[in-house]
Parts: structure tokens; sequence; C-alpha cells
């Protein structure tokens, strides 16, 4: 790295030294600039921004008593309170002195009946109320004064914002000029001989407070400066100036306009304040003027008022903290703003050169910038994309002559800009949150400084890559952001339904809620009813205060597990999946808010039950009843849980069992009402069912309406949606205006249709919203569906008839739909709003929607292509190592369950296979690897990958480097794991085994020494088991006999197997009735191959078939079980043939089918590093082939067994040697080319002979995508020895 982070900070201080020097010549003392300085500095650190702001007087209670304890004024005056508090001390103790002499005086005289005491307490008392009210009086006036001051200071503040100093001086001479009295007049006439001597010269003093000078000017320009007779305007010269070397920022927020077409007008602000308020308070601290807010664009310029000679590295800096700022902002806010917040991005653009800036006066006047160079900063702007910085040249070559040249990069396409032509422009690039310095790229292309360079930087060869490094946001952190505000959303709601209830209704204890339900069906779309039954009017109190409400700390941790637990349950579905969910919430509660308070109920009304009523009438009873509300919103929630992502025609054909229990009616959504339901109603829940229905009553209708919202977005179900149009047509006239309801009924038979429709407008809202939000919707849809059809789940190509299908949707549904929104007429704008989108987005789709399939399939094959699980690279550079364990544990579980728990065994191995495959990759590639807390999580992914490339199903290279390889990593990683040993103990057997399945038996031997120095059997056999399944050590030793075989040592080989018997077998889990066969089978070769085949019949029987039986049972499974008897068989006939006993069982056997056959995985998985059970088998047939032709048995029956056993030996052959027929797997080579060859002498006796078939491509298996680190030279013994 350069340290381009220092720079960004110590640049700043440099540059504020350097210009600090130009204010103190035009003005500006010394210390001014050295507090500027400082603030430049300790902008750096960001961490203090919120300190500063929470001690700052908005947010502190007693900043107003504070401010006036040390207000200059207030010191001014204690020592004037403090004398005429003396002064009246003084003359308050001598009064009372003279008249108490006086009062003694006279009291001498019998006929003055006053006491001195008394006289004198009287005339103390009446100086105490006198002295007190002079001070009190005094200190009111301090006050006022003080809060004029302060008032004014504000105002003074105000001004700054709007106008830079020169300019506000200037401005507010002039004012006056016009407004000063007689006593001013030769401050106004130098002030004014100033101005017209020379519009740049500033100076002048003040003669009224800044308060009364800005209330003048801004009450009085509304008429007097648009006069034709101000004077203002015909004695003074423009207020404006030429500054000739100024940097233009303009800013806008990416996404804004589809964003803000989905929320509330208090919501759109909301985002506003919160983002324009940081960036005024960053510009302050930069010293950087904004200029003014056009809507959701920024415009602020550095270079003015005061000249800067950094301007444009000023800004650029600028610029970037804002753009980091944006990112930081929008995922606080998605908690209370809702779903896509946190995609917000900022867009800059960046032009230096000379600008015009002056005060535009008029009604409202305004400090405004004016020029080419503003204008070539527009078009910076509109030309960028999000979450980038876009510069012109005269930029670039500012920062490249401030030594800045590694913040530029030159942007490949020339920009057309309006006005401008052709322009080459460039992109700001940095070095923060660089994720990764020792990745190397795969061509090797680059040097290491260059691309260690261009991996801080965050570009790669393509511009594509090239962005900055923004991490994007993972699905979990995601997820989590998108519960807390259904929680939020729910839990005020909630709060409502509390607020409206009887206090007066007690709870009604229900054990079980559902023994409550009034069911009118078996299934939720048997549930459905025509009318929901609402309460009546005064019941509840619309007002009803729901601020003070407390939910209490058990309903609200309930309530966010039960959010919790469903969210969980929506898959990764492209559309129907929770995000969608959310974005259905909104739009519910938008529409909601539109009909629960309707802008044409007059509220002026004095009588609040009048409002109330015509509340209740208007809205047909839906403003009077929290609980629908709830229930209403709480449907939008849950309405695709689970969802399978085709539709429920397919839905029933992949599972009947679910079409069948729903009756093959609305299945996915009965299936979402259900599991949603027994979320909630889990008896841990208990206190937030009781929160949300404390009656039976309650109970039901919170139930119906649920059932009645879901079922609704069934559009497709015919019988359905006939009934709703029958309701419509009964409950709503084509009149255009709604009369009240006649009945009771009546007013809830509309209320049951306005429910059904807001939820059918929202789950199809983003196609009546903006065209952005549409777009990004249909295109999910379309991938989840070209999906579904790329996996065989759908019959037709949805790329085929996409466009028309839009049109029609938009014909037949959409648009009605809008209309009938407006003609319930209780949604306000709303109905016009989605209206209007609607016809504009059938118009737009019109018009472009064939260009826009093309390239949304065009987008869904490139990523098909770039995808590792479902995620593209950017996701996973993005992910935290929370969101990478996440995922890991995702795909772990994924490769588990496909690959024992798919009908279609086939496509679920293989998906398996891709899964442990992704996995991996995803390990490789993230940069959050090397910031896991718990990097084990990563071995079950080694170990799966090494199965499955046993399986075949993973494609290995020729040489087999990726498997060593893989083994070796494995060693590595648990070789730093503190913990248990059963890893690196299972990581080294692995290392070995792949090391001797090479040829490479030496090396093995090697490392298999070093196994054994940390390996115990009676230590760590079972906890190896326990993680793995097998005890791949117990059987790696074992097949260490077979090494020693092959190099020629049989001494060496029958040690091994002495001590695999006598040692370690004792030691091992007897019920493992697998890891048995995998131990044994290598032992049971080499005594076989020297003749001791009763020493093979007594191992296996005892220790695999008999213990299979005595520890599981007849009908128990193992994936070796129908190889037990013929194992058994083989080592009896091999021993002495002509005597075998069962020999006829067996012929009968080996007749029947596929009896033999041996499970195809398992044959790969041992045949690969020891004798193979095809093998076995095909040994087995010979025997009884042999037998046969001897005893001139049955010809026929002989010739089948001999077929069946040459066809066995052709399929091991096939996984013995590779496509050229070279032998890849010597272990088994050596016991099978002997049983292969009189295999075909005697079928060639038999006449059965048929010539070997090609040999065919292996089976493409999962593609290995992973850095070359993977791909080199075999694994060196002495690196793990």
């Amino acid at each position: 790295m350069d340290g381009d982070d220092d720079e960004l900070c110590q640049d700043t201080g440099t540059r504020d030294i350097e210009t600090g020097s130009h204010h103190t010549d035009t003005g500006h003392s010394t210390g001014e600039n050295d507090m500027a300085e400082d603030d430049s500095l300790r902008f750096v650190d960001e961490d203090n921004f919120q300190d500063e702001v929470e001690a700052s007087p908005l947010k502190d209670g007693n900043a107003e008593k504070d401010y006036f304890r040390g207000h200059p004024v207030q010191k001014e005056t204690r020592a004037l309170r403090l004398g005429l508090i003396l002064l009246f001390l003084s003359l308050a103790i001598g009064t009372v002195l003279v008249v108490y002499c006086l009062a003694d005086a006279l009291s001498e005289h019998e006929d003055v009946p006053l006491h001195p005491a008394l006289i004198a307490v009287l005339f103390l008392a009446w100086f105490g109320i006198v002295g007190s009210t002079s001070v009190f009086y005094h200190m009111k006036l301090v006050r006022r004064l003080c809060e004029s001051h302060k008032a004014a200071t504000d105002s003074q503040a105000i001004v700054s914002s709007f106008f830079p100093a020169q300019f506000r001086e200037r401005l507010l001479q002039e004012r006056n000029q016009k407004v000063g009295d007689a006593t001013t007049k030769d401050a106004t006439k130098d002030a004014t001989d100033n101005n017209t001597s020379s519009s740049n010269n500033v100076g002048g003093g003040f003669s009224i407070l800044p308060k009364a000078q800005l209330k003048r000017f801004l009450d009085n320009g509304s008429g007097e400066m648009q006069s034709r007779g101000n004077p203002m305007l015909q004695s003074s010269a423009p207020l404006a100036d030429l500054y000739p070397n100024c940097t233009v920022l303009f800013a806008d927020i990416a996404g804004f306009t589809s964003w803000s077409s989905e929320r509330e007008p208090s919501q759109v602000f909301l985002l506003l304040e919160g983002l324009y308020s940081k960036f005024d308070m960053i510009a302050k601290r930069m010293r950087v003027f904004k200029v003014e807010t056009i809507g959701d664009c920024y415009l602020a310029v550095t270079g003015l008022p005061d000249p800067q000679d950094d301007h444009a590295v000023r800004m650029v800096k600028y610029a970037r903290f804002i753009v980091q700022e944006v990112v930081n902002i929008v995922k606080q806010l998605e908690r209370v703003l809702g779903p896509d917040t946190a995609d917000l991005r900022l867009r800059c653009g960046l032009h230096s050169g000379p600008v015009t800036a002056g005060i535009l006066r008029g009604e409202r006047s305004r400090f405004q910038l004016f020029g080419d160079t503003v204008n070539t900063a527009s078009r910076m702007e509109t030309t960028g994309e999000r979450h980038r910085i876009q510069m012109s040249q005269s930029t670039a070559d500012l920062l490249i002559q401030d030594g800045k040249e590694h913040w530029v990069k030159l942007r490949h396409d020339l920009v057309s800009a309006k006005g401008k032509g052709q322009l080459q422009t460039y992109w700001f690039v940095n070095a923060r949150n660089n994720h990764s310095s020792d990745r190397s790229t795969a061509s090797g292309s680059r040097s290491s400084d260059d691309h260690k360079d261009a991996q801080s930087i965050g570009w790669g060869d393509n511009e594509d890559d090239f962005v900055l490094s923004l991490p994007p946001m993972s699905r979990s952190a995601k997820n989590k952001r998108l519960i807390d505000w259904t929680v939020g959303i729910l839990s005020q709601q909630l709060k409502r339904v509390v607020a409206q209830r009887d206090p007066s209704v007690a709870v009604q204890a229900m054990a079980d809620p559902n023994a409550y339900l009034q069911k009118k069906g078996e299934t939720p779309y048997e549930e459905t009813v025509e009318v929901l039954e609402l309460p009546k009017f005064g019941n509840a109190s619309v007002f009803a205060d729901s601020h003070s409400i407390e939910l209490g700390h058990d309903i609200e941790a309930q309530l966010r597990s039960v959010v919790t637990q469903i969210a969980n349950r929506y898959k990764d579905n492209a559309f129907h999946n929770f995000e969608h969910a959310t974005h259905v919430v909104q739009s519910m509660q938008k529409l909601l808010n539109r009909v629960v308070t309707p802008e044409e109920i007059n509220y002026d009304q004095d009588c609040l039950d009048d409002i109330e009523n015509d509340l209740h009438n208007y809205t047909y009873g839906l403003t009077s009843d929290a609980l629908s509300q709830f229930a209403i919103i709480w449907s939008g929630l849950v309405h695709d849980v689970d969802h399978a992502g085709v539709s429920n025609g397919q839905l029933a054909e992949e599972n009947p069992e679910l079409g069948e229990k729903y009756k093959n009616r609305s299945i996915a959504e009965a299936h979402s009402v259900d599991i949603s339901w027994d979320i909630l109603m889990q008896p841990e829940n208990k206190e937030l069912q009781q929160c949300i229905f404390a009656t039976e009553t309650e109970l039901n209708r919170f139930r119906s309406t649920i059932v009645n919202s879901v079922m609704a977005t069934d559009i497709f179900e015919k019988d359905a949606k006939a009934k709703r149009n029958q309701r419509w047509e009964k409950a709503f006239s084509t009149d255009d205006t709604i009369p009240a309801a006649e009945s009771f009924q009546d007013t809830n038979l509309r209320a049951t249709i306005v429910i059904e429709h807001i939820i059918q407008a929202s789950d199809v809202s983003h196609c009546m919203q903006h065209w952005k939000v549409y777009q990004k919707w249909n295109e999910r849809l379309f991938r989840e569906m070209a999906m579904a059809f790329d996996e065989g789940r759908l019959s037709s190509d949805p790329r085929d008839g996409w466009y028309k299908g839009e049109l029609w949707f938009y014909d037949n549904y959409i648009i009605p739909l809008a209309k009938k929104l407006a003609e319930c007429k209780v949604f306000g704008v709303s109905s016009d709003e989605y209206l209007n989108y609607a016809m504009e987005n059938r118009k737009e789709w019109a018009r472009k929607g064939e260009q826009v399939v093309k390239d949304m399939a065009d987008r869904y094959q490139k990523r098909k292509e770039l995808e590792i699980g479902g995620l593209t690279t950017d996701e996973i550079n993005g992910f935290t190592p929370q969101d990478l364990e996440y995922i890991m544990k995702k795909l772990i579980q994924k490769g588990r369950n496909n690959g024992t728990k798919r009908v279609d065994a086939e496509k679920g191995q293989n998906d398996a296979a891709q899964a442990w495959m992704d996995a991996l990759e995803i390990y490789e590639r993230a940069p959050a690897t090397s910031e896991m807390r718990d990097r084990s999580l990563v071995f079950p992914v080694y170990s799966g990958v090494h199965a499955w490339l046993k399986f075949g199903k993973i494609k290995n290279d020729e040489d087999g480097f990726f498997e060593q390889n893989l083994a070796r990593k494995f060693v590595r990683e648990s070789k730093r794991f503190r913990g248990t040993p059963v890893h690196y103990i299972r990581a080294m057997a692995l290392l070995c085994e792949v090391t001797a399945v090479s040829g490479n038996y030496p090396a093995a031997l090697k490392l298999l020494e070093t196994l054994k120095s940390s390996y115990d059997t009676q230590e760590h056999s079972l906890a190896v088991e326990k993680v793995y399944g097998v005890d791949r050590a117990a059987v790696v030793i074992a097949q260490s006999a077979m090494w020693y075989d092959q190099m020629g040592d049989t001494e060496m080989a029958l040690s091994v197997c002495k001590h695999v018997t006598t040692e370690l077998l004792p030691d091992l889990d007897p019920t493992n009735t697998l890891g048995m066969f995998e131990l044994l089978s290598p032992v049971l070769k080499i005594l076989k191959q020297n003749g001791l085949h009763m020493e093979c019949y007594n191992l296996f029987n005892e220790h695999v078939h008999e213990a299979f039986l005595k520890n599981h049972g007849p009908d128990a499974f193992t994936p070796t079980k129908s190889l037990h008897k013929p194992i058994v068989w083989l080592f009896a006939m091999s021993h002495d043939p002509d005597n075998f006993e069962d020999f006829d069982e067996v012929v009968e056997w080996l007749s029947e089918g596929d009896n033999g056959v041996p499970n195809d995985n398992l044959d790969t998985i041992v045949i690969r590093s020891t004798w193979g059970p095809t093998d076995m088998a095909a040994e087995l047939c010979l025997l009884v082939a042999k037998r046969l032709l001897k005893e001139n048995r049955d010809e026929e029956i002989c010739k089948k067994i001999a077929d069946k056993g040459l066809r066995l030996a052709r399929t091991a052959d096939g996984k013995i040697k590779n496509k050229n027929g070279r032998v890849v797997l010597y272990f088994a080579n050596k016991v099978h080319a002997p049983v292969l060859e009189e295999l075909e002498q005697l079928a060639k006796t038999l006449g059965i002979y048929t010539e070997p078939p090609e040999r065919n491509e292996p089976p493409a298996g999962v593609t290995v995508n992973l850095p070359p680190s993977y791909l080199v030279t075999p694994v060196d013994a002495t690196e793990f020895a």
C-alpha cells in the first residue's frame, strides 16, 4: 500500500497550513487558521463525530441553562447586580437604625403606642420587598437580553449557512443603507462609498443586531427587492465575483427516485435530512462550502469564498468521505425506512475551473454558482455510476500535479455529455478497505507490485471489476436489518391493538388456542369466508394513545423470535423470498395508512366521537379495528413462507403428499399459512398470543383475516377468483359515488374486499411503482423461473413468452386491479398513484420490453457462469467472517442432505458434490477467511470434497495434483487448529492415501510414520469416527500392507496384516460395519493373495457379517450389506471350491437379476485404494461358473453366471484404467487382471465372448475452478515429517 489513508488524513493538514498563510494575507488571523487546521485533522477521527454531536447544545437537555450561565452579558452584569444588592442592604440597614432611634425617642412619650423594634421590622420588610422586586426585574431583563443575543447568533448562523462571509457582510451593509436612521447616516455613507468604489471590497461595520438585519432583509425582500424602484437594485452593484480556481461537486443519490416511490413523504424527508445533515457537518470540518440541495442532488464547491490551493484534493477527499458515509447511514436507516434503503448509493461528479459566484437577489435571495465549470460538473455526475466518483480531465490534472496520481484511473470509454461532446474522464480510486494483499492472479500477467496495488484499490483487468472498495451487503446481515424493521412495524401495530382493547375485557385463558378455532374447513382454502366479521363502531377508540403502551420484554422477545423463525423458513429464491415479503409488508403499510387516515374526513369537528364515526363509516370499520390491521400486515409477512419457487401445479407434481393434504387447491399459500401459524402457536409464545388475541372472538377474527388475505394472493385459482369477483359486484356498484353501507353486513363485505385488495395490490406492487422498482422485481421473477426451467421444474422456457406475458398481465390484472383500488374510494391519492405508475410502466414495457427480456436473459446466463454457490464474486468479497461461517454451514448442510435424501439419487449426488465444491471455492476466495474465528468449519468441506472425488462426481486433474494438494491444505489447516487432534489425524490419513494412490509409496510410508506419532487407536479412533464416520487413520495403516506388496516386500505386508488384526482390530468400534469393511479389505486382499483363504473367511465373517447381524439385526441397512454373504461365499469357495456345501444356494442367488452387483458408489470408493467389491463379485462368478462347467451342470446357468462375471470385471476395468487403457489403480489391478483374463477365456470356451466396448469418457463431474496453488507439484513427504 502507498499509505493513501494517511495521505487522506495528513494532506488535509498540510494544505490547511498553506491556505492559512494565504488567509492571513487577506485579513484572517493565524489563530483562526490554527483552529481550522485542528478541525481538519480532528475530522480524520470519524469516531469523534458522534461524540461531538451528542455533546452539542442540540442534544443536551441542559444546554440552554449552560448557555445563559456562561453568557458574556451575564458576566458583565454580575458586578452591577451585586452592587445593587449591597446598596439596598446598606440603605435598609441605615434606615432601620434611624427609624429605630426615632421610635425609641418617641416611645418615651406615653401617648405613642409604638415599639421601636416593630417599626424597624416593618421598614425592613418594605425595603426587602422593593429590593427583591428590583433585583428580579433586573434578572429578567438580563435574561431577555441573553435570549435576544442567542437568537441573533442563531440567525447569524443561518445566514452563514446560505452565504459566504464576504457576501453576507456586503449584503447586510446594503440592507443598512435602506433601514438606517439618522444616527447611522455616517456609517451608511461609509458603507455605500465602500460598495460603490469596488464590488470586491469587504469592510464596514454593523449598526443593528444581526437578527434585525436578517429579519428586515427577509421581510422586506419580498416586495422591495422585486419592485422596479428598489433603491438597492438601482444604486448598488450585483453581489458577485469571479473565482478562477474552484472545484465543483455534484452528488446524487442513485436509486432515490424509485426508492421514494415506495414510501410516505415523511420517510423520504427523514432520509434526506439524515444524509444531508451529515454531509453538512463533514463540509464544515473540511472547509467545503455547501451551495444548495436540489431534490436529492447536493451541490458543493471548494476554492471560494477564500482561495484554496488544494481545492481539487480537498474536494476529492470530501467526496470520498460522503460516499462512504452514505453506506453507513442507509444501513442504519433501513431498520426504520424498510427494504432497499441499504441499497442506496451516492454518485459523484467533479470538475475544476473558474466559477462565477454571487447572490441572486429577489424574493428569496440565494447564493448561486454559474459558469461552464458548474455545467461540466453536473455532466460528470449524470454520466457517472453509483458509489463512484467521476472527475474531469482538469480535476485529474490537478490531482496529478499534487502527487495524487494513484488516486486517478482512466475511464476506458469516452463520456458523451450534453453540450460537450465526447469527454475523457477519470475514476477516483483509493486504498481503503483492501481485503487482501497476498492473493495472486491466475494469469500472472501483472507484476506482484501491480497486482498488489490492483487488489488494494479494488480494480482488476476488466473495468467492470473497478469499483470503490465497497463490501456488498451479505444476505444474513441484510435479513437481520429487515427482521429488525419488520419487528418494529409489528410492534407498533400491536401497541395499537392493546391501546384499542377494552380494559374491562379479561384475557381468556386458552391453553391450546387452536382448540378454540372455529374452522369452516379442513384446509386454509376451505376456511376462507365470504364476509369477515369486524367489530361494530363504539367498541374501541380510533385515537387511543398507543405511545404510552409498553409490550414488555417477554412479548417483544417472542415477537422477534417468531419473525426470525418465519424469515428463516423463506427459501433463497430470487423472487419469492423474505426480502420480497418485506416489500409486500411495506406496500401494505402504505395502503393501510391511506385507509385509516383518509384525507377526505373533516378533522376540524369539535366532537371527537363525530370524527371517529365518520372514519369508521368511510373506511368500512377498518380504522376502528387495530387487530385486523395487525392481521393484514402479518399476512403480508407470511404469505410466501417456504415457497418452492414453482407454480402450484408443479408443486403438486414434485410433492404429491402436499398436494393431497391441501386437495390441490392453493397449495403453496395454504402451506405458508400452516407453517407460520404453527410457529406463532408454539407454547413458548404464550404471552405474545395473549397480547394479539385476548378472547376467542379475537382469535377467530385474527385467523380468518390471515387466511382470507393469504388465499387472495393465489390469483390463478379460478373458483376463488370467481367468488371474489361476485363479492365485488355485490358490494360496489358501478356508480361513481359509493353510498354509505345500508347494514352492518354490507360494511363488513366491503371491508373484506378492501382487505383482499390491499394484499393483492401489495403482492404485485412493484408493477405499480417506479419503472426501476418494476424492473428489479420483474427480473428477479424472471431469474427464478428461468432457473426452474433449467432444473426441469418448468415445462416452457420463460424467455420465449415473457414479453407478451407481461403485456397480458398488465392488461388483464394489474391495470384492472389499480382501477378497483380507485373505485374502493378509501385509498386516497395512493390509488391514483398506483394507476398512473401501472399505465406508464405498461407503455414503457411495450416500447422497451423485448430488449429488456434479451438483456435479462444475457445477465442470467452470465450470472450462472460467474456464480459460486448462488453468490456473485462481489458478494463473496464482501462477506464478513460471520457471513462466511453462515454460508459455509448452509452449503455443508446442503451437501450432506442432497447426498442422502434426494429421490433422484444421481441428481442428488451431483448437487451434493456441487455444494461441497462451492463451499471450498468460497472458502478459498473470500477475503474474510483469514478473519474467521473457527476455521475448523472447513474440515468437513475438505473431507466431503475428497469423498466426492472418490465417487467421481468431482472432476480430478489427470495427475491427481488437485486431490493431493487438497489433502495438503487440510493438513496445514488442521495443524494450526488448537483443539482435538482428530482433524489433523483425518487430514494426515487422507494425505497418506492420495499419495499412495499416485504410486509414490515411499512418500506415503514416510507420511504414515508421521501420522503414527500422533495417533493412538484407543484414544482417537472413536473420536475420529464420531466426527467423520470412519477412522481413516486405521484404514490407511491397513492399506500400507498393499504399499509394501506393491514394492515387493511381502514379509512387511503380512506383518502389517498381523498388526491390524491383533493390535488395531480389538480397539476399534465393532458396530461400525462400514469402517470394518474398509479396514479389512486390504488385509483380506493380502491374505488371499498368499493363500490364507480360511483366515480371510474367519476375519470377514466374524467382524463384518456376523457382527452386523448381532449389533444391528437382519433388517438394518449398511452400504455393504448386499456384499456380506457373497464375500463369505467367495472365501469359502476359494479355500475348497469342489467341496463348498452352499454351492447350490450361491448358483441360485447369482442367477437372479442383479444379485452380486455391488453399489457403484461403494465400489468406486473402495477400488481406488484396495480390492474392489466388483472384482470380488466377478471372482465369485468365475469360481461358480468353473465348477458348473466342470460338473457339466446346466449350461445356460453357467453361461449366465459367466457373462455376469465378465460384465462385472469389465466394469471394474473401466475404473482401474483410464480412457487410454493405462492402469491408474495399481492395487486393484493386481487382483483384477488375472480374474478378467480367466473370465474372458471362459467366455470364449462357452461361446459367449464379445469384444469389450470402447472406453468412454468418465462422467464430467463438477469442474474444479480453484486458484493455481491447487494444481502444483506432488506432495513432498519431508514437508510434514
